[in-house]
């Protein structure tokens, strides 16, 4: 599993909604899943995972973030 987390504070021209909006507009693919929480946008990738085990991780990483 691989998580990628970018802190995006709130400044003119570059929000953590408008980069997940690009990479949904980009096509994610198979195995790749995208999420918001705040100002961090995150994108978790595994080869082997299927979606439901992506989304408990997601749901994990999601409770620790403030």
């Amino acid at each position: 599993m691989r998580l990628i987390l970018v802190d995006m504070p709130e400044r003119p021209g570059a929000t953590a909604f408008g980069a997940f909006q690009s990479w949904i507009t980009a096509g994610p693919g198979p195995g790749k899943m995208g999420f918001l929480k705040g100002h961090y946008f995150g994108i978790v990738e595994s080869s082997q995972a299927d979606e439901p085990t992506l989304k408990r991780f997601i749901a994990a990483i999601e409770k620790i973030l403030p």
